[in-house]
């Protein structure tokens, strides 16, 4: 597969990712309206800089098996885009992702966050509700969606 190739379907799995992220936030409105009346979350306190993208996205894109990544931010929604070359390390590529963005927020952030641990994906998800996006080349995609700031990842595939 010739690099242009390559970089066409980098494109089309980006866009099919945000339009399923589209979709998926409609369908789910009245359940997450229902979810925040019986728990709200903080007020957000912390914000998301520049550096804390750029620096997970120097991180995550050295691992070999990565092609491209994208860390949106939209009041308080973070969406990761992550595409790899294979699907058999998607689901801890994708953690690896959401651990080292929770790691940079902790450092790079402006607020007080607790990083990532062992029992914890960080404590920016307090603040913020998440989801990531896992394309395989030009295969279908894995969604997660960050429940809270355990170690706590629901998986789907699309």
């Amino acid at each position: 597969m010739t690099k242009k190739t390559q970089l066409i379907l980098v494109g089309i799995i980006l866009i099919l990712g945000m339009t399923v992220h589209a979709i998926y936030e409609e369908l789910n409105d009245k359940q997450e309206k229902t979810d925040n009346d019986k728990e709200q979350k903080e007020e957000v306190q912390v914000s998301i800089t520049e550096e804390v993208k750029t620096e997970t996205t120097k991180i995550i894109e050295d691992y070999n098996e990565v092609v491209d990544t994208t860390i949106e931010k939209e009041a308080n929604d973070i969406t990761l885009y992550l595409v790899i070359h294979r699907e058999a390390d998607a689901k801890q590529l994708g953690e690896d992702f959401i651990r080292s963005f929770a790691s940079n927020a902790s450092i790079h952030g402006e607020g007080d966050i607790e990083g990532p641990d062992s029992e914890s994906l960080g404590g920016i998800w307090e603040h913020y509700s998440g989801d990531i996006y896992i394309g395989y080349d030009a295969d279908p995609f894995l969604h997660g969606v960050i429940q809270d700031t355990r170690d706590n990842i629901r998986w789907f595939e699309i």
